[in-house]
């Protein structure tokens, strides 16, 4: 939920959201701190997918903590 609120504070719109399954694992039981993050679909060209990666990557670094 924090990257969400990161996401959208950085890049409003972004983010389609996130889509909360009661029923659906994807392996992240395997390890508590595991996260699923899919980027793009089959509609998305491999350049779109590489410019969303910069993006998500400046959302994750606003939750880092300062060194």
């Amino acid at each position: 939920m924090a990257l969400q609120q990161s996401l959208e504070t950085v890049h409003a719109g972004f983010s389609r959201g996130i889509l909360l399954r009661e029923h659906g694992r994807f392996n992240q039981h395997l390890h508590p701190q595991t996260l699923l993050i899919e980027i793009g679909g089959h509609e998305n060209t491999m350049e779109e997918v590489l410019r969303a990666t910069r993006l998500l990557a400046q959302a994750v670094m606003a939750l880092a903590p300062a060194r």
